[in-house]
């Protein structure tokens, strides 16, 4: 048996209906139990841990994500004229713009006049997981940008999606934005695309690890100041931005057609939707921070009180940890500066409409400077805490190397002392040895001159005199 933890709100009876189709039932003849389905306390209702044969695939789990999403698609007609399409296969590219067409074909000028303006359409698609694969080909979007005429830049950005073996296009980002006019020297048609960077909750993110990655999305409108028609392509936004995106335009028609008209909405809710995140994961990088503070500042450099925190291993799971907290940070602070800078473009693009724009749009594109000077200075804000924190991590990792070097200095001190005592113990013991030896030649010097002359006296023979002679 496999345990799969779905991270995704998904819904009850879509889980247990998915695993009856896969699996069979949940309790075979005799009692045991085929698969299950648990609920993860974690503030999460929807959240669970699923006990089955096999482990979920990831395809899968994102299966059950979008069948647990609510409807988003709202039948495109005369009387709302918004909807919010949820582009997650092949076929949804096709269905819809067949539809679309077909209503187009279908409306005759009496139709035009009961149609209820302003229009729009709201493109979503979203990888089933991470860096994965668009939901769709290269021929389906060729497809659906050319129904709606998009400009070629957008393109571009597209091409900062898809399957990647690592963040390549983390640090790109860009505004394109093109203005048609009429005869009359009236703005038609207005269309702006740019990358918009963001933070969101890893859904594989396993206990201990960060919780949170980088992120971009692309956030592309073109606006019909003729027939109020507004078409959106938006690719991985953030949840926050979705969910009150929804809110926006699935509401009632008065307050869907008045979002819809002040088309600069879309972009102070799409930067709007940065901050809550942003903050949760920099507050994690300065809770980690100081984590590795507290250990350092308990940690020693006498060789005789070392603890677990002075131990080589910790010492450099601390460092390798310090030196990833300081480049997530500096890879915020690169985010932070792209999006002030995007909105800074923005601003510029509002001006020049402002200044040439109808009067009863002075209103709107005022309102739409005030909130992205506000979101450009929460950034801002932001951008300072993160100076902050890639300051301190500069500065624990400076005082970490340097309790590391004191106390590597104070263990060579240790065995510096240890080898001299050693070194005089040997001199010690080789001048002993050499007074010893002394003595060994002084005896052996006596024994060559006693020895052999007892020897010559007692074996010598004597002469003895005759008398007789």
């Amino acid at each position: 048996m496999s345990i799969t933890v779905i991270k995704y709100d998904v819904r009850h009876d879509i889980l247990e209906s998915w695993l009856w189709r896969e699996f069979g039932s949940q309790v075979t003849t005799d009692g045991s139990q085929v698969w299950s389905a648990t609920p993860i306390a974690a503030g999460h209702s929807s959240w669970w841990s699923v006990t089955a044969p096999r482990e979920l695939t990831k395809d899968e789990t994102h299966e059950l994500r979008l069948k647990s999403l609510p409807p988003k698609r709202v039948p495109f007609g005369a009387k709302k004229g918004t909807e919010m399409v949820n582009i997650d296969s092949e076929d949804a590219v096709k269905d819809h713009l067949e539809n679309v067409r077909a209503i187009s074909g279908r409306i005759t000028d009496d139709d035009e006049k009961n149609i209820s303006r302003p229009i729009a359409r709201y493109y979503l698609l979203e990888p089933g997981y991470a860096w994965s694969e668009l939901p769709i080909s290269y021929k389906g979007a060729l497809d659906l940008l050319s129904t709606f005429r998009v400009f070629p830049e957008l393109y571009t950005y597209l091409s900062a999606f898809g399957r990647k073996g690592f963040p390549q296009d983390e640090s790109f980002a860009g505004f394109d934005c093109t203005e048609t006019i009429d005869e009359d020297g009236a703005l038609e048609t207005l269309e702006s695309c740019y990358l918009l960077k963001y933070v969101g909750l890893r859904e594989d993110a396993s206990k201990g690890t960060n919780p949170w990655s980088i992120r971009h999305a692309l956030i592309y409108q073109k606006v019909d100041f003729g027939t109020w028609e507004t078409n959106h392509i938006l690719v991985r936004i953030p949840e926050t931005m979705e969910s009150r995106l929804g809110e926006s335009i699935l509401k009632d028609a008065n307050v869907a057609s008045d979002f819809v008209r002040e088309w600069t909405q879309l972009h102070s809710l799409s930067f709007g939707s940065v901050g809550d995140n942003l903050r949760q994961f920099i507050n994690y990088l300065d809770e980690e921070v100081t984590g590795i503070f507290e250990r350092m500042a308990l940690a020693g450099v006498e060789p005789e009180i070392l603890n677990q925190y002075d131990t080589p291993h910790s010492s450099a799971t601390d460092m390798k940890t310090i030196h990833y907290l300081d480049d997530q940070a500096q890879r915020i602070s690169s985010l932070i500066n792209l999006n002030i800078e995007t909105i800074g473009c923005l601003l510029r693009q509002a001006r020049k409409l402002k200044s040439r724009g109808h009067s009863s749009d002075h209103g709107m594109i005022t309102q739409f400077e005030d909130q992205m000077q506000k979101i450009k200075q929460d950034h801002k804000f932001s951008l300072l805490n993160v100076s902050a924190i890639i300051k301190r991590a500069h500065t624990v990792s400076e005082q970490l190397r340097d309790i590391i070097s004191l106390r590597n200095s104070e263990i060579n001190k240790k065995q510096t002392e240890m080898a001299t005592g050693h070194t005089k113990a040997i001199f010690t013991l080789s001048r002993m040895s050499s007074q010893e030896a002394h003595v060994v030649k002084t005896l052996t010097g006596l024994a060559l001159i006693f020895v052999p002359a007892s020897f010559v006296a007692v074996n010598s023979p004597t002469l003895t005199w005759d008398k007789r002679l």
